[in-house]
């Protein structure tokens, strides 16, 4: 995760934003990548 003071002034808002989001978007692709990876071991065995 990143380390993001919000007294830094080179911060913006619009920054802060897009690092949220890459986040939460690799978070979803980690947890979407996992359920299919145990799907395919449940159900094809």
């Amino acid at each position: 995760m990143y380390n993001i003071s919000l007294n830094d002034e080179n911060i913006t808002f619009k920054g802060l934003e897009k690092k949220i989001y890459e986040y939460v978007c690799n978070l979803a692709c980690s947890i979407m990548r996992e359920t299919l990876v145990l799907r395919v071991k449940l159900f094809n065995p």
